[in-house]
């Protein structure tokens, strides 16, 4: 099972659209998928068409006995479950206090989903706390949508130096560029310069697009009724380049057992 994070510390960058489309294309693609909507506004919940668990998403953290999946969902999508997400989240780095050891607490959660699902996508919110601090010891990938503006990237630049300090050493972090409007210069010229002469980035970058923003009205991912637009495309490029440099990190740890 691999855990993606999709996370930044700003909001407003495009990291639940990223979550939904690309959970949705793993299930397509016939990969049993989760995603978490860790999010107190529930905004994966709700693109996902899905309504909150009457049981609050607070509860499985009030207790190490707790368990999550009675609160998982079905979608409308094969392959495609969903943890969603409510108002009680606000009270989560309270809890993990409480408990006092987050990162056992969240990693019994994820080993409890390690036989049913190939993927779990958790939706962060922005900001940072104690469960974006768990997750740099317990996901696989940190995937972070980046727009091309100079204060997007300095707010990516300080979250990369802390992941310096706290993240585990084999933690993969994907930066990539998202909303990106062709329209401006700024973001042209910015992400230009970036993917052209900064390493890490991947090369795949997502525009600015109406379509992405239609997934609120019609309560479904993109590619669910829009397939053929340029946001569309680039996600399904965003998941294969995400897929073939998984698989180089994967070969790259087997030579160094070896």
């Amino acid at each position: 099972m691999k855990v993606i994070a999709c996370y930044n510390i700003k909001g407003g960058v495009g990291k639940t659209s990223t979550a939904v489309n690309l959970a949705y294309i793993a299930a397509r693609k016939g990969c049993k998928t989760l995603l978490w909507d860790m999010d107190l506004q529930g905004s994966a919940t709700l693109l996902l068409n899905t309504e909150a668990s009457k049981t609050k998403s607070i509860k499985p953290f009030s207790s190490p006995q707790k368990s999550l999946k009675p609160q998982i969902q079905r979608t409308a999508y094969k392959n495609l479950h969903l943890l969603p997400a409510d108002f009680s989240l606000h009270k989560l780095d309270q809890k993990l206090g409480d408990l006092n050891k987050p990162v056992k607490a969240i990693k019994k959660h994820l080993a409890s989903l390690s036989d049913k699902y190939a993927y779990v996508f958790i939706d962060c919110p922005a900001g940072y706390n104690a469960y974006t601090q768990a997750l740099q010891q317990l996901a696989d990938v940190f995937l972070i949508p980046v727009i091309p503006t100079p204060l997007t990237l300095s707010s990516y630049d300080l979250f990369k130096k802390q992941l310096k300090k706290e993240a585990k050493k084999n933690l993969i972090v994907f930066p990539f560029f998202s909303m990106i409007d062709r329209r401006k210069k700024l973001h042209r010229e910015v992400a230009g310069l970036r993917k052209n002469g900064t390493t890490g980035f991947l090369h795949t970058q997502v525009p600015f697009s109406s379509k992405v923003e239609l997934m609120a009205i019609e309560r479904a991912p993109l590619l669910a009724y829009d397939t053929r637009s340029a946001a569309a495309k680039a996600y399904r490029s965003l998941w294969e380049e995400i897929i073939t440099n998984l698989d180089m990190y994967a070969r790259v740890e087997k030579i160094k057992m070896w």
